[in-house]
């Protein structure tokens, strides 16, 4: 109860300061998201606190599933593929090797002949400096449909779908971009 009541008083000390309260400091909002169909890399931007560091943010790539511990979802980690480029605070680029992720059945879905779907979930995670604690979270669902013609599949559109650590719903916010 005593570390209760510190942290508390802490936390008001610094709200009646006007610096910035610890809850702004973690917040995470859903990122904004463009795919290059050209390079077949996504992008997404987070707008994160100044206070957050490079050294504060993990990312993974899971199946369609996430990871949230809200609904108890249990995503497998997806690596074949998938070639993180970029990950930094408020930044995380990743690519996608197309031909191996329309092996892996647990991200391909072929079931709709015209228009077949490659689904998959970024993670992006705010962790303590000293990587004991995840702070926050946001999982965005990314699928990407495809249209067959002749033996080439070419890229159609993408949808996202993002799941914050409360367990905000939004759909769409999706960019595709030629490069």
């Amino acid at each position: 109860m005593k570390y209760y009541y510190l942290i508390l008083v802490s936390s008001f000390f610094v709200f009646a300061t006007g610096q910035t309260g610890i809850f702004e400091a973690w917040k995470l909002d859903n990122p904004s998201s463009i795919f290059y169909s050209e390079s077949n890399k996504f992008a997404l931007t987070y707008d994160v606190s100044e206070k957050v560091s490079n050294n504060n943010v993990k990312v993974k790539i899971f199946t369609a599933s996430c990871q949230n511990p809200k609904d108890g979802s249990e995503g497998v980690e997806v690596s074949d593929g998938v070639t993180l480029e970029k990950v930094d605070a408020g930044i995380f680029e990743f690519a996608l090797d197309l031909p191996t992720l329309i092996e892996n059945k647990q991200v391909f879905d072929g079931s709709n002949p015209s228009q077949p779907t490659i689904k998959l979930c970024a993670r992006y995670m705010l962790w303590l400096p000293d990587g004991s604690h995840e702070v926050n979270f946001v999982e965005s669902i990314l699928t990407l449909y495809f249209d067959l013609k002749g033996a080439d599949i070419s890229f159609s559109k993408f949808v996202s779908k993002q799941i914050d650590s409360n367990g905000k719903i939004t759909m769409g916010g999706s960019e595709s971009t030629e490069n």
